[in-house]
Formats: C-alpha cells, structure tokens, sequence
C-alpha cells in the first residue's frame, strides 16, 4: 500500500516526544513502526527531539520512510514539544506515548480503537481496576501528584489520572487545540484536559499494564514551583475563554478502520 503522508490518507499520527536515551527512543521507533506496518493502515511516527545531547533527531533522520523528526536546539519541555507535533500532524488519529513506551504497544492499539469507535479524546488511565503497574514510580513524582492532584482533578473534568503518558486524539482536534496551548512543562497534560473539557467534549478512559519507566527527570521544588504557577494559569486561560474552540468546529473525521495484513 502507498502510504504517502497526506492529511487525506493518513489514517495515524504516532507522537514520541523524545529528550534522552537514544537506544530506547530508537527501540521504541522501531517497535510502532513494525506494529504498524502489519496493519492496513497508513501512518506516521514523529519524533521530538526536546535539545537532546545524543542528537536524536539526527540519529533518526532517514531511518524508515514513515518517521519524521523535529529537532529542538535546547530542551523546551514536553508541552512544546507536543504543540509542534501536533500542529504538523496530518493523521485522522493522534497518539502520542512516552519515549519508553512504557504500556507497550497494547497501550497504543487501545487507544487507537477507542478513537476509532468514535471517542474523540481518550487516555490512559491508571487508576482503573484493570490497570497494573509492574514497575517502581519514583517519590518525587508520587509527591507531585499528590499535592496538586484535587486542582488538578477539577481542572482536568474529573481525570484522577492526568499525567499518564498516553493519549489520543481526533486529528483535528489536536490540530485546532495546538495553537491554544502555552504550558511547557509538568502540567501540559492537565492544560490538555482541560482544553478539552471547556469545550464539553468526553474523554475515554482505557487501562493499562505499565511496563517500563525511565528514569525520572522531576526535580521536586522547581517542579512544584512551575507546576502551581501553570495551574493557575491554566485556570486563567480557561476563565477568559483561550481555550474555547469556534463555533461550529467539526472534529468528526472519517474513522480508519484497522486490520493486520
């Protein structure tokens, strides 16, 4: 099948927003993209290279005909690195996972089928009873979550879990949200959310198995301190309407249907 990466035949967008470890940035390529490959569907993976050391980008660059890179000269944070994926997408569907797909590639086709059943924003979620966790989270992050976990919640519609690493979209609705968003860091996921939340739009949870986790990179007093700054103008933002998609916006598409060859 030609998969010429066109917003009219792209059926996904894979999003891997990457800033260390180019070994297992390069693993995680190389697994969607022979997943994927066995499927009838059209995609493409983007890869953000957040100011790595190792170059990422670079090491990527040219490695298979469905991956694209975006190089960021100095680390600018995960939320940036998402607005420009997600502004250069061209996928019916948006998935983005952590650079360790860490709950694996089932993780990704849960989403994918969520979106493709009609859901027009879905998340891991790691709160659900189905969920488990075969791996260690480090205390800075559990203290994290925990103080700004009852703001967080409400902002977020009512997602316990904002900060899981996997999240899907409609194509269109990441596209229309990418120029809305501002936050950079830690609290991207939760802006997420709530951008879609203002625009009373449902969000699909799916459960998971967590399979691996790379080292934290949460430094506890900074990103408490920028966490609580970018809540507050999340909640702002939200106040003023910044988030609001125009009236009439249709973010319904033509769903892909998925099937191995």
């Amino acid at each position: 099948m030609d998969r010429q990466h066109t917003s009219q035949t792209t059926c996904l967008t894979l999003v891997v927003p990457a800033v260390r470890d180019a070994v297992r940035v390069q693993a995680t390529v190389e697994a969607l993209v022979k997943e994927f490959q066995a499927t009838d569907l059209s995609f493409e993976v983007i890869v953000v290279d957040d100011g790595s050391q190792e170059r990422i980008a670079d090491r990527l660059a040219g490695s298979h005909e469905s991956v694209r890179t975006i190089r960021f000269e100095q680390n600018r944070g995960k939320g940036a690195a998402l607005r420009r994926a997600f502004a250069e997408s061209r996928g019916r569907f948006v998935v983005f996972t952590d650079e360790d797909l860490p709950y694996g590639l089932t993780g990704v086709q849960d989403c994918l089928r969520a979106l493709q059943s009609g859901a027009d924003a879905v998340i891991g979620d790691r709160t659900l009873p189905e969920s488990r966790m075969s791996v260690h989270v480090p205390l800075p992050r559990r203290i994290l979550s925990f103080f700004s976990h009852p703001i967080v919640k409400r902002l977020s519609g009512g997602v316990r879990d904002t900060q899981c690493g996997l999240k899907g979209f409609r194509g269109e609705l990441a596209r229309m949200l990418a120029p809305r968003l501002v936050v950079d860091r830690y609290a991207t996921d939760v802006e997420i959310l709530h951008a879609i939340a203002m625009n009373h739009l449902p969000v699909q949870r799916v459960p998971v198995v967590w399979v691996s986790n790379g080292p934290s990179r949460v430094k506890l007093f900074r990103d408490t301190v920028q966490t609580g700054w970018d809540i507050l103008r999340i909640a702002a933002r939200g106040r003023c309407g910044l988030y609001t998609l125009p009236a009439g916006s249709n973010i319904a598409d033509v769903s892909c249907k998925w099937k191995r060859t």
